[in-house]
This record gives C-alpha cells, sequence and structure tokens, in this order.
C-alpha cells in the first residue's frame, strides 16, 4: 500500500492540472444561437471609422456586427468566445481610426482566465488578432484616440483605466494605468492633441494631458455620477452627461473649471448620459433614457445649437440611447438597448433605422 499511495497522488496531481488547463480554455463545445442579421439584445456600445465608412456594434447577445454606415447593409458578424451565463456579452467595441481593427471588450474571458480580456479583431478577416488579458474587472468603454495610436479602456469596480499602445503592426502594449477611482469609470474621449479625459461614478472628471499625466480631477457640479465625456472640436470645452440627472454640462477643457448647464427644460423623465461635440462644434448632442411623456414620441436625442444654445429634440428609439456620434458629413450615428442603431441627417431627420427582428415581450 505504501508504493500504491504516491501513484495515485500523481495521478491525483495529474487530473488537478489537467482540470485547470481546460479551465483555462474557452468552452469546445457548441453553443447554437439564433441569427436573424441584426441584433437579438441591447446593443451597449457603437463605433464609427474616421473614414466614416464602417459602423461596428457590440451587444449582450454576444456578438459584434460591423455595417456599411450609408445604408445599415451588415458587412460581418464577429463572434468573440462565449460560455454560459454572462461570458462573452459585449459592453464596449470601437474601431480604429483607419478602420483596420475592432477592439471589444465587456464580460470576457473571465469564465476560464478568472480575469477579463480585450478581443482585438481584424476587420477585414473577422479574427482575433489579439487578446489583451489580466483585467480585473470588466470592460465599460473603449475608445482609441484620434491618430490610433492609443486604446483607452474603462473599467468596472473601483478599477480605473488601461491605456495600451499600438504599434504600426498592429501590436498593442500596455502603457498607462490610474486605478485610483472611487467607482466604476463608463467613458473616456481623446482630443485631437492626445489629451485624455474620463468620466467616473465616483462623481469626478479627470483630465490627463498627452503624456497620461493626470493634471486635473474635478468634482461634477450637475449630478453625483458623471457618464459620457466629449471634447469640443478645439479641444477648449467638455461636455458631461449624467445618469443620476438630466443635466448636461461644459466645463473647460483647459482646467475643468465649469462653464454651463445646458437647457434640459421639457424633458420628463430619464437623463441625457452620452454626449457629444459635433466635429465642427456648431452642435452639442446628448441622448439616453430621456423622453417625453407628452405624445409619448419615445427616447429622444436633444440637440443644442452652440451659438445660441436653442434646442431641437429628435425621437429615434424606444430604448436608451447608448452611444451617439457626430459625422464630419453632418449625420449623426446613434445606438440603442432596443436594439436598434440608424443614421440621422444633417436636417435631423431619420435617414434609416435597423430594427430587431424579434419580438420585444420585457415590458409584458
Amino acid at each position: 500500500m505504501r508504493s500504491i499511495k504516491p501513484f495515485l497522488f500523481c495521478i491525483i496531481l495529474q487530473i488537478v492540472l489537467l482540470n485547470t488547463v481546460l479551465a483555462a480554455e474557452p468552452p469546445s463545445e457548441p453553443i447554437l444561437k439564433i441569427d436573424t442579421g441584426m441584433h437579438t439584445a441591447p446593443i451597449r456600445r457603437i463605433g464609427v471609422d474616421s473614414s466614416e465608412r464602417f459602423i461596428v456594434t457590440g451587444s449582450y447577445d454576444k456578438t459584434i456586427k460591423l455595417w456599411e454606415a450609408g445604408s445599415g447593409r451588415l458587412i460581418k458578424t464577429l463572434r468573440p468566445p462565449v460560455g454560459e451565463g454572462d461570458e462573452g456579452k459585449i459592453y464596449a467595441v470601437a474601431i480604429s481610426p483607419d478602420g483596420r481593427h475592432i477592439a471589444a471588450g465587456g464580460w470576457t474571458g473571465y469564465e476560464w482566465d478568472k480575469s477579463v480580456s480585450i478581443y482585438i479583431f481584424s476587420k477585414d478577416t473577422g479574427a482575433i488578432t489579439a487578446r489583451l488579458t489580466g483585467l480585473p474587472n470588466v470592460i465599460r468603454h473603449l475608445s482609441y484616440s484620434r491618430d490610433g495610436r492609443y486604446l483607452v479602456a474603462c473599467l468596472g469596480g473601483k478599477n480605473g483605466i488601461r491605456v495600451y499602445g499600438v504599434s504600426s503592426s498592429g501590436r498593442y502594449n500596455p502603457v498607462f494605468k490610474d486605478k485610483d477611482y472611487g467607482g466604476q469609470s463608463y467613458w473616456a474621449a481623446f482630443d485631437a492633441s492626445g489629451r485624455l479625459a474620463t468620466s467616473s461614478l465616483d462623481g469626478y472628471i479627470r483630465l490627463y494631458d498627452k503624456n497620461f499625466r493626470l493634471i486635473y480631477k474635478k468634482k461634477a457640479v450637475g449630478g453625483g455620477q458623471p457618464f459620457g465625456v466629449s471634447f469640443s472640436p478645439d479641444g477648449r470645452k467638455i461636455a458631461v452627461g449624467f445618469i443620476d440627472t438630466k443635466s448636461v454640462d461644459i466645463y473647460s477643457g483647459v482646467d475643468l473649471r465649469f462653464i454651463q448647464t445646458l437647457d434640459t427644460k421639457g424633458i420628463d423623465y430619464g437623463n441625457l448620459s452620452k454626449v457629444s461635440f459635433t466635429p465642427d462644434g456648431r452642435f452639442i448632442l446628448a441622448g439616453g433614457s430621456a423622453q417625453k411623456l407628452i405624445n409619448n414620441e419615445g427616447i429622444l436625442i436633444r440637440r443644442w445649437d452652440t451659438s445660441r444654445f436653442e434646442y431641437s429634440d429628435i425621437p429615434v428609439a424606444k430604448d436608451a440611447i447608448m452611444g451617439i456620434i457626430p459625422l464630419k458629413s453632418g449625420g449623426v450615428v446613434f445606438a440603442s438597448q432596443e436594439p436598434s442603431f440608424g443614421l440621422i441627417d444633417r436636417q435631423g431627420s431619420i435617414y434609416y433605422t435597423k430594427k430587431p427582428d424579434i419580438a420585444d415581450f420585457r415590458n409584458n
């Protein structure tokens, strides 16, 4: 018996090691899904390349889809590794300015790695070309710098942000992290010079210089939970939306000094948490769960003229707006949790909308 015990111990150890190796790999069993050509669960984020040829969307249905911007035609569906439950849900997507790479993350990789990953896809082939691993919590937002040299990831929990350098050959290397956040970070935006602004549910807006040195950290005025941030084209102003109020604030892009709160009268319910300046600086757009109860027109995007701060409202969806991207052509791309996405023309009319192809029983 004494000679058998070491042998049994070795077998048990090998089984444990084998299970550990297997646990570090995505499941190999097929997981069948219905593919209608459109997302079947809420869209969480949306991205557009700098040439405005492509739209990318990421969804709770565990897919990333690439679309032709001008028509809304589906080009391809990208499929990350998935598992049971939350594993594979996409909370964030971004497309590199040159359109070569698509970054996606969310609840991605935790089931087998016990840490979260960002997947980098080739836009042309749809294959995963890189996996950025070891992140401590879910990915809430992804954004490329305007020159494509950096990718920033906002993390859940109190884990702050991570920044990756992107080489000309497509390699991604960690270059900066700031873990000194008191709440989840849901948004980050670069200006043309490479400076970075972030929001956090800890109540603060942060401003980093182009070398990622934190230069200003200010408590937001319009609410306790700042969400969306956007630089004006010249970088002199920053718009901020909130999830706990319907406020949209303007701050100095130089030192985060509070400047003004935009007019949100007439909005009966919800927030304007996603914000964006247009490329020419003429308008500020915001949307979230905001709606008017009169006429029950649905979820709206509000557009302010920055010269007079008069506004107009554009009803666009039946569920919360999750992304607003103004285009250089004058149009606006939006996405919602309906799930839907679409294009608004320069006159403020819906050019096209892609709606879900499944029945929605969520309110029954």
